[in-house]
């Protein structure tokens, strides 16, 4: 491979992972690494949300992104959960909602 092959391999990976680390940042929970099980644990579920709504912050996803994204997160009995119920959460009250379906009842409060 010639000098200028080379450096025309190079700059086409350059824009390639470019062009790739621009659509990484599609406004998505595709690289946020919180995860929720369904634990019944008040802690647990803060600290999901907490995080969650930071990167959410961080990465600038709207609304509509993060509600389609939100099940990538969930596993086990949340994922469930949220088959069940995503068409009835409303956007103000999502996260809220999470947790009234999640915790006991005393804790999600």
């Amino acid at each position: 491979m010639s000098k200028d092959q080379f450096s025309s391999l190079l700059q086409k990976i350059r824009d390639a992972h470019s062009h790739n680390k621009c659509n990484m940042n599609t406004k998505s929970f595709a690289q946020c690494i919180s995860r929720y099980g369904g634990e019944r644990d008040h802690n647990k579920v803060q600290e999901f949300i907490t995080n969650i709504t930071i990167y959410k912050k961080v990465e600038n996803i709207s609304d509509d992104d993060a509600l389609k994204g939100l099940p990538i997160l969930l596993t086990g009995v949340t994922d469930t959960w949220w088959d069940r119920v995503k068409n009835d959460i409303k956007m103000e009250s999502r996260f809220g909602s999470l947790k009234i379906g999640v915790c006991p009842k005393t804790l999600a409060s």
